[in-house]
């Protein structure tokens, strides 16, 4: 595992909401990985639009998705795991950083994946989600 941290930054957010997200990202990740995998996290703080953003990186050299299942895997109950989970991880995890402000990103290819996660930081003015 390589971690590439750029020291703190803030958001507003609900934790257990975004320790959904990371734990769904991280856990996919570590699923597509084989023996002696690299399992990469980025954080960064950055410029972004109309203030600073938080940028998080999940990033795996592992199996990778499928081309043609890419613009599927942000789906409801989209899986390609046999009979393992329910295909509501990557919808929900969307979904959890859409809530937030924020955008859920994948590229895939070349034998890495990366999904990236962007939210707004503490000094960047939005509304508050709402509590689920």
């Amino acid at each position: 595992m390589v971690r590439d941290f750029d020291g703190a930054a803030i958001c507003l957010a609900y934790p257990g909401e975004l320790r959904q997200v990371f734990t769904n990202l991280i856990l996919n990740a570590l699923d597509a990985l084989e023996a002696n995998g690299l399992l990469t996290l980025r954080v960064k703080l950055e410029e972004a639009g109309d203030g600073q953003g938080l940028r998080v990186e999940v990033e795996d050299n592992g199996q990778g998705i499928e081309k043609e299942n890419v613009p599927k895997i942000f789906e409801p109950f989209f899986t390609t795991k046999k009979g393992v989970g329910t295909g509501l991880g990557l919808w929900s995890a969307k979904s959890l950083v859409e809530k937030h402000h924020g955008q859920l990103l994948v590229q895939a290819g070349d034998g890495t994946t990366r999904f990236t996660v962007l939210l707004p930081a503490a000094n960047t003015a939005v509304s508050v989600p709402e509590a689920s």
